[in-house]
């Protein structure tokens, strides 16, 4: 049974044929009779070890799905099979940490099961109908190493109220709220987001959610997407609403050396000319691990980005409407890249 231990390395490169494959060896060295058992017995006999394999398995391609009443609970049904597989279920907290809205109590048992490990939670749509389960995210932004939701502003305000704390264990943070009307005050985060500070962060996708750029130090970000609705007077939202400057934006880049994805639309409050601080600190970045940059951004602000920002050759970079580009100095600069 030695070789049927399960560790961290198996869980992650497992496959069904591998599943299946053990499975039959054990029977096999088994002295299990030739008569043919029933489904009980081979279930009761199959070693937890190998249990655990399939519920694996079982997790990643059987997916709980939720929806506004009761969800369906894909390979949670396995725990109702019989009381030993719910037992092996139960007794290993890592089949439990991708969290979905299942309906009633669903969210808190998964939670109590998953116990302190880090959590993951992906594409999940906020709703004031989901009021509970918000309040239980919000109060575990500290243990989640994913983090990816959507939805109005409104009912994600309980998220947003915490997300100036830290999270040390947080790899991917993804908010997306709609556009929101120009009479009309978007979401934002009080303070830094995340403290200012997470060594832990990966990936950083925000959409029409404001916060405070001052001291931001994600040494580790590999993509970073910052999304608004393009304005007539940016410099009047970055007031109330923390689009940063240009120069805030290029000292917080010069603290990601690890990025590799840049996108940028509508989300710098300059407009020409730009801020003294910008003009005095003019040192490039060297920045040689980026290959894709997805501007949406007056053409002066690009082209003056792009002067700052050291590139390796062969970077993909995506500018629409380059034509209305003016003047003819900034399309020289796109263009030397």
């Amino acid at each position: 049974m030695a070789d049927l231990q399960l560790t961290d390395t198996a869980i992650e490169g497992l496959r069904y044929e591998q599943i299946v494959c053990r499975t039959r060896e054990y029977f096999k060295r088994s002295n299990c009779p030739r008569v043919q058992p029933s489904p009980i017995e081979l279930g009761a006999s199959v070693p937890p070890e190998i249990l655990l394999q399939i519920f694996v398995w079982l997790a990643a391609v059987d997916i709980p799905r939720s929806n506004k009443s009761a969800g369906d609970l894909g390979w949670i049904r396995i725990t109702h099979v019989c009381r030993r597989w719910r037992m092996v279920a139960l007794a290993a907290p890592f089949l439990w940490t991708d969290l979905v809205s299942l309906g009633g109590n669903g969210m808190m048992t998964v939670l109590h099961r998953a116990g302190n490990l880090p959590l993951t939670i992906n594409q999940y749509v906020a709703s004031w109908d989901r009021f509970e389960e918000m309040q239980m995210l919000a109060s575990r932004i500290p243990q989640m190493r994913i983090l990816d939701v959507s939805g109005w502003h409104n009912p994600l305000h309980l998220l947003f109220d915490r997300l100036h704390e830290p999270a040390h264990q947080l790899e991917t943070l993804k908010l997306r709220v709609p556009p929101y009307g120009s009479n009309r005050k978007g979401p934002s985060i009080r303070g830094p987001l995340l403290s200012g500070t997470c060594l832990s962060l990966r990936h950083l996708s925000i959409y029409h959610v404001f916060f405070d750029w001052k001291d931001l130090c994600f040494p580790g970000l590999i993509s970073l997407e910052l999304v608004f609705r393009e304005s007539e007077d940016n410099a009047r939202l970055a007031d109330a609403r923390c689009i940063p400057s240009m120069s805030t934006l290029l000292f917080a880049l010069a603290k990601m050396p690890s990025l590799k994805t840049l996108k940028l639309h509508h989300c710098i409050s300059d407009s020409p000319p730009f801020d003294p601080l910008q003009k005095s600190n003019s040192a490039p970045i060297s920045m040689p691990n980026l290959s894709t940059l997805d501007f949406r951004l007056q053409s002066a602000l690009c082209a003056a980005i792009l002067q700052r920002l050291e590139v390796s050759a062969g970077a993909v970079m995506l500018v629409p409407h380059v034509h209305l580009w003016k003047p003819v100095e900034d399309i020289r600069t796109l263009f030397r890249l």
